[in-house]
């Protein structure tokens, strides 16, 4: 029988705790053999996976498009500095347009991702 979200999560957070690591990358064919299937998680399973991630205190997020995914243990987030925007920053964002917006990130824009 195949394993539960829940316990991929946990065979998860136990590499890492393993490891002593706070942050790692997992390759796409790894969580495959850690969740017993030679295919990728379905969008929902994934969705349960990060939640069951979380109750054990990590982060799971799909890094690049070649299949890997960055783990990260929340605590290590204590201490980070927050972005604060000046209101000046927030108006001007407001005023951009998404095409503008993705041409600063250097990335291209697509119409088809407004919604």
């Amino acid at each position: 029988m195949k394993p539960t979200m829940n316990t991929v999560a946990l065979r998860i957070a136990v590499m890492m705790t393993r490891s002593k690591k706070t942050r790692a990358t997992l390759l796409g064919k790894e969580l495959q053999t850690l969740a017993e299937t030679t295919v990728r998680l379905p969008a929902k399973s994934f969705i349960q996976l990060r939640n069951n991630l979380d109750d054990y205190g990590y982060v799971i997020a799909e890094a690049t498009k070649e299949k890997t995914f960055v783990v990260l243990k929340i605590s290590a987030l204590d201490g980070a500095s927050p972005v604060v925007p000046s209101s000046r920053v927030i108006k001007d964002l407001a005023l951009k347009t998404d095409s503008e917006l993705f041409d600063e990130l250097g990335l291209p824009y697509n119409e088809s991702e407004e919604e």
